[in-house]
């Protein structure tokens, strides 16, 4: 989209107009969403079902809160962008710099820092079992 505006800014011609940049930019980023949403709606029934497993087999739930506030904030950010190309290159929203901080940096920012403030081994069980319900042994006394 960048360099068919800068070509009409100079006044040459390019392959795609803005406009067909941008529809080709929206449809990407509607794939995008309902693939965010998609996910989220199968991250809730892995969830739900894990719920009736025994306690061993369940998900973690520091895991599950992690997964679902990391895609909601990552599916905040896709809706912006969506809204953001979907009113045009020169919006509100597009030439808006707390817009663009609040809804577009500062989600993937937030799920960057809640994986590296809360990590695996926090979230993770440290004792699994095996495929026949034996225990094996746990990561630290692996490697010791």
């Amino acid at each position: 989209m960048g360099t068919a505006e800068s070509a009409r800014y100079r006044g040459e011609t390019s392959a795609v107009t803005p406009e067909q940049a941008n529809d080709i930019l929206l449809a990407g980023l509607c794939l995008q969403t309902v693939a965010f949403i998609i996910f989220i709606i199968l991250l809730s029934l892995c969830v739900l079902r894990s719920r009736n497993l025994p306690s061993a087999s369940k998900l973690p739930r520091l895991l599950s809160i992690l997964l679902f506030i990391s895609s909601f904030l990552l599916l905040l950010r896709t809706t912006f962008r969506l809204a953001e190309s979907a009113a045009g290159i020169f919006s509100f929203a597009a030439s808006t710099e707390g817009l663009f901080g609040g809804l577009e940096y500062l989600p993937v920012v937030l799920t960057a820092l809640l994986w590296i403030g809360i990590g695996l081994r926090q979230v993770l069980p440290e004792q699994q079992l095996g495929m026949d319900g034996e225990k094996l042994e746990s990561h630290e006394s692996t490697n010791a």
